[in-house]
C-alpha cells in the first residue's frame, strides 16, 4: 500500500494507535469532519498523533501510527462513527498549511528485519506470562463492543510469532499508561521494544496477581 507524502493529522492527548489495532472514533468536530471527508475521497488514510507533552498548541510527537478507514457511518446531525485499522508507523516532517485540519509530511517506518535470536525469544515469553497474569487480574479494558473474552485474547496472543507484532498487541491493549504506550510506538529495535513491553508490564501487576 503507497503512503501519501502528506498526511491529516488528528492529534489526541491520551490515544496511540499501533499497527495491527482498530480504534473506533467518533468525529464530531467540523475540522476533523472535513478531514474524514477528504480522507474518504481519496486514500482514506490519516494519522493518530499523541500531544508533545510540556509544549502549548497541538504539536504531535514526532513518532504517529497510519490509520486505514476500514468503515465509517455519516449520522444525520453530520458527525461520524469510524473504525481505523494501525497499520504502519510514521515519522512525521513539517506542517503543510492549506487546509482547516493539521497536514504534515510523514514517512512510513517499517518493522526492522533484525535478527533477534534467543534473546527475544525470551522476552516474548516472558512477556506473554505477564499478560496471562495482568488478563487473570481483571486488566483488560472494556471496549465499545463490550469486554473481549480473556480466553479468546490468550488465544489470539499465543498465536502472534513475531516480536514486533507481539509487542504492539500487548501494548495497545494492557498499558494503561499513554506515554508509555508512546514510547513502545517510538521504539524501532524489536528487543528494546520488548524490554520496555516487560518492563511496563511488571509494574503493572498487582501486589498479588493470583488474587
Amino acid at each position: 500500500m503507497e503512503v501519501p507524502p502528506v498526511l491529516p493529522v488528528m492529534i489526541l492527548p491520551q490515544a496511540t494507535l499501533f499497527p495491527g489495532a482498530m480504534m473506533p472514533l467518533y468525529i464530531f468536530e467540523p475540522r476533523y469532519r472535513r478531514m474524514l471527508a477528504d480522507a474518504l475521497d481519496t486514500h482514506r488514510m490519516f494519522s493518530i498523533a499523541q500531544q508533545r507533552p510540556g509544549l502549548t498548541g497541538e504539536i504531535p510527537e514526532k513518532v504517529a501510527g497510519l490509520g486505514l478507514i476500514r468503515a465509517s457511518v455519516l449520522r444525520p446531525d453530520g458527525t461520524s462513527n469510524l473504525v481505523l485499522e494501525g497499520i504502519t508507523r510514521l515519522v512525521l516532517g513539517n506542517h503543510v498549511p492549506g487546509k482547516p485540519y493539521r497536514l504534515q509530511r510523514a514517512k512510513p517506518l517499517p518493522e526492522p528485519s533484525e535478527d533477534c535470536g534467543v534473546v527475544a525469544v525470551a522476552l516474548m515469553d516472558k512477556a506473554r506470562e505477564l499478560a496471562g497474569q495482568l488478563v487473570r487480574a481483571g486488566a483488560l479494558a472494556t471496549t465499545p463492543a463490550g469486554p473481549p473474552s480473556p480466553t479468546k485474547f490468550l488465544r489470539h496472543l499465543h498465536e502472534i510469532a513475531e516480536p514486533g507484532p507481539l509487542a504492539d498487541f500487548l501494548a495497545a491493549t494492557l498499558l494503561n499508561n499513554p506515554r508509555q504506550q508512546q514510547q513502545v510506538l517510538e521504539t524501532l529495535s524489536l528487543v528494546d521494544r520488548l524490554r520496555a513491553l516487560v518492563h511496563f508490564l511488571i509494574a503493572q501487576l498487582p501486589d498479588d496477581p493470583q488474587d
